[in-house]
């Protein structure tokens, strides 16, 4: 009887343990995460972005801002509900895991001669820090995202509701309503 309860004992300490531990945790989290932005990191939803192959630098930055709260999950409150249970090594993994993944464009309408017109705004404002194609900037996809997606985070950015660099600051304060409408489709057509 006192080696089962020792059997026992050591089962339950083993699996408390390995349930606590941060890769537990993060393939928990990788169940959550995946709900959205799919177990490829591609998006699901439109109002989420795919984050497959988005740099681990920026994936980190924004995990830590959703959990500490400067970046606000208006529409998908969930986000934030998610980030706040993480650790910094789990928030690592999981940035490491999504960029180490192939990026592809979710597959969406556009509107053509709305597009030329995005395609010449993101030559003249954004193809520096963004690049021409996924993969090709320093500061994240935008080729290929879901639409409304793109369009939230342009609003909250020209709102002022998401923190954003001095550099960025001034290229959003540059766009009108149709801007961002010719932007989007831009993107969207994307292959």
């Amino acid at each position: 009887m006192r080696r089962q309860y020792f059997v026992l004992l050591g089962l339950s300490a083993a699996l408390l343990l390995g349930a606590t531990s941060p890769a537990a945790l993060a393939e928990d989290v990788t169940a959550e995460c995946t709900k959205c932005h799919g177990a490829d990191g591609i998006s699901k939803k439109p109002e989420s972005p795919s984050i497959a192959g988005m740099p681990a630098e920026l994936q980190q930055a924004a995990l830590e801002a959703f959990r500490d709260g400067s970046r606000k999950c208006a529409k998908v409150p969930q986000m934030c509900k998610t980030a706040s249970k993480l650790t910094d090594e789990q928030i690592k993994a999981l940035a490491e895991k999504y960029s180490a993944m192939p990026y592809k464009a979710v597959v969406q309408p556009s509107d053509a001669a709305l597009a030329a017109t995005g395609k010449a705004l993101h030559t003249k404002l954004c193809k520096n820090c963004h690049g021409a194609t996924p993969g090709d900037g320093d500061s994240g996809n935008l080729h290929g995202q879901p639409a409304e997606y793109l369009r939230q985070s342009l609003g909250e950015l020209m709102s002022g509701a998401r923190d954003q660099d001095k550099n960025m600051k001034a290229k959003t304060a540059k766009l009108t309503p149709a801007d961002i409408d010719a932007l989007v489709n831009y993107y969207a057509s994307y292959k």
